[in-house]
């Protein structure tokens, strides 16, 4: 069976809440302020990462995650 580890990011105006999900339950979670929120490159590479899931309240999209 092949898992897979999902990164899910949800960035509001204040917080950004993420999570690590592998096989469907949420294995590790982290909240974040708006001022600490990190680059999710850096976050994503924290761990083994198949998959990336963004929910903004930001119209900024090409600056949440680069190449």
């Amino acid at each position: 069976m092949n898992k897979e580890m999902n990164l899910v990011a949800d960035i509001g105006n204040s917080m950004t809440k993420i999570a690590w999900f592998d096989d469907g339950q949420i294995i590790e979670s982290q909240r974040l302020s708006s001022g600490e929120s990190a680059d999710l490159n850096v976050i994503a590479g924290q761990r083994r990462t198949d998959g990336l899931i963004i929910s903004s309240v930001s119209t900024d999209y090409e600056n949440l995650v680069k190449s």
